[in-house]
């Protein structure tokens, strides 16, 4: 009798991992991307913190000319312009010892969020310093249109030595 019973719990519980597989859950809302660029930049500027989508080469020229970013940018031309675009997110982050990968972007109406997580070490002291970041990343351009905002959101997680 019980091995009846756990014959039956095991087809069941192999029936929902097979469901669970096969309706893998997978955010609507998530946009395929490609992380072309996430780095320290030596450079300093006043006004550290842009978040942009570029779609032509004449509007990564008007950044270029304000952030002298081209080292980073020199190989988009017209035609990856003509399938792709370039979101570009500049900003400062004031921990020592970050590290900051880029987990998921998600398209919600018209606002596109970057969604952030910063493994930050700590050390026995705790020291902070400013690092500027530069961020570029390729998008598809249809799954990009009717976008009117870039939004940063940042998850800090704690690693401790």
């Amino acid at each position: 009798m019980k091995r009846k019973y756990f014959l039956i719990l095991l087809i069941l519980i192999l029936a929902i991992l097979i469901c669970c597989i096969f309706t893998s859950c997978k955010n609507d809302n998530s946009i395929e991307y490609n992380v072309a660029v996430l780095d320290h930049n030596p450079g300093t500027h006043d006004d550290w913190n842009l978040k942009q989508i570029v779609s032509s080469v004449k509007q990564l020229e008007t950044i270029n000319s304000k952030y002298d970013l081209s080292k980073y940018t020199a190989s988009y031309d017209d035609l990856f312009f003509e399938d792709k675009s370039l979101i570009m997110i500049l900003f400062t982050h004031s921990h020592l010892g970050a590290c900051i990968s880029v987990n998921s972007i998600e398209k919600i109406d018209t606002t596109l969020y970057i969604n952030m997580v910063n493994k930050e070490k700590k050390y026995g002291q705790y020291m902070t310093a400013i690092d500027f970041w530069i961020c570029i990343l390729e998008v598809n351009n249809e799954d990009i249109k009717e976008v009117d905002v870039v939004e940063l959101n940042s998850e800090t997680k704690k690693i401790i030595f």
